[in-house]
């Protein structure tokens, strides 16, 4: 390798190290801000518990056999949620954190981050770090550990539910956000992980 060779290199590995270092500063100071925005909220996390732990929730459809699955096991911002055999990771596993309004966070064991939507009808959702924002928050109604019968979650901020993508049985398909249609690839089992 010539030397211009050499310099040229070194002069790239400088640029992806610093762009690298300006990734994590920006990383580190929304975590700042979320964390300030946890903090100053602390009387209302202390009137919050959980209501589950460790569940999984797959979509009746699916006869449950695929499971909310945060995709290949992502602790990423913005990795999106997708449906999986069930296989016992953290990253299928889900707590459901009950808010004083009633409303739900729901966060991922793995990552701790929130199942999230961009509140756009069919657009898919993901996770991301909780801000306590209105595209954190889901009801559900009705919902209780190894339950067979299923129940909706749904966004009160957009009006829409859960869903599994044009009712695919398929593992990796996408969960989205869709209008209340009633059926199956809405209404979600929670099992006892």
């Amino acid at each position: 390798m010539t030397s211009t060779n050499k310099r040229m290199t070194a002069a790239r590995a400088d640029r992806t190290v610093s762009r690298g270092r300006r990734l994590l500063a920006a990383a580190a100071a929304t975590a700042a801000i979320a964390g300030a925005t946890t903090l100053g909220a602390a009387g209302a996390a202390e009137a919050s518990t959980y209501q589950f732990n460790n569940i999984y929730l797959g979509a009746v459809s699916s006869a449950g056999s695929l499971m909310l699955d945060v995709s290949g096991g992502s602790t990423a911002p913005g990795a999106p949620v997708v449906q999986w055999w069930l296989n016992g990771g953290s990253n299928q596993k889900w707590n459901v954190n009950v808010l004083p309004d009633g409303n739900s966070q729901i966060i991922n064991v793995k990552s701790g981050q929130c199942l999230t939507t961009d509140m756009v009808a069919g657009d898919g959702l993901y996770q991301f770090p909780c801000v306590s924002a209105p595209s954190q928050e889901w009801a559900i109604y009705g919902m209780t550990t190894n339950d067979f019968i299923g129940r909706a979650i749904y966004n009160p901020a957009s009006g829409l539910d859960v869903d599994i993508y044009r009712s695919s049985r398929a593992a990796g398909a996408t969960v989205d956000a869709w209008y209340l249609n009633g059926a199956d690839n809405q209404r979600f089992e929670a099992f006892q992980g």
